[in-house]
């Protein structure tokens, strides 16, 4: 779960990870989604991506 915490924050109440995914910054993107997608095949876990309405403030944690 290390990986895991560097490019996404956890919320306890729903008991699942959050990020939003910089489309301005490719090389970020692709790593975030590396790493999420192998954490979910190594727990058996699923990954589900929801869009954002544009202009909608995002409230889980930024990338660095």
């Amino acid at each position: 779960m290390g990986r895991i915490r560097r490019v996404a924050g956890y919320d306890s109440h729903t008991r699942s990870w959050h990020n939003h995914i910089p489309l301005d910054r490719p090389e970020w993107a692709a790593e975030m989604l590396s790493t999420l997608f192998e954490a979910a095949r190594v727990h058996g876990a699923t990954i589900q991506v929801r869009a954002q309405p544009a202009g909608q403030s995002n409230p889980s944690r930024q990338a660095p």
